[in-house]
């Protein structure tokens, strides 16, 4: 009954918009299309909040407006330590919306301290390339989980 959302800077941005596609149009069966969103594809919503509160809540407050409380989100973020992310894992616990973050080796970055639940890629996966490429792999395969019901 509810959506699943997307959030994620720069590379992680992209491949939130194009998780949430594959929900909304098919990964790779037909199927009804599922209720998906990334957060930040409101251009004017997105630089009204980083002008008048901030840059480090542009998630959180466009998740404070349409989040509820059966919705599940997939935050991204490769370092761990992007303020607005970080605010958008805490924003998440505050509304009762359940989380995963996808991340790089790092477990105890401060986002992983606040996420429910962290997939981490393996310690040997530093660059910024390799980590988005195990993050898009990983959505691809928790899209294809989340379509089974729908088949």
């Amino acid at each position: 009954g509810g959506k699943i959302i997307f959030a994620g800077n720069g590379g992680s941005f992209a491949d939130s918009q194009h998780l949430a596609a594959e929900l909304i149009s098919k990964l790779n069966i037909d199927r009804v299309p599922l209720p998906g969103i990334a957060l930040g594809t409101n251009s004017s919503s997105t630089t009204a909040i980083g002008n008048d509160y901030g840059f480090e809540y542009i998630f959180s407050r466009e998740l404070e407006a349409i989040g509820k409380d059966n919705d599940f989100l997939i935050a991204i973020s490769t370092s761990g330590e992007s303020k607005n992310i970080i605010n958008l894992l805490e924003k998440s616990k505050s509304l009762g919306i359940s989380n995963i973050l996808l991340t790089g080796p790092n477990k105890n970055s401060n986002a992983a301290k606040i996420a429910e639940s962290v997939i981490n890629t393996p310690p040997t996966c530093i660059a910024t390339a390799e980590i988005q490429q195990i993050h898009i792999t990983i959505g691809h395969i928790l899209c294809d989980f989340a379509q089974q019901k729908f088949i």
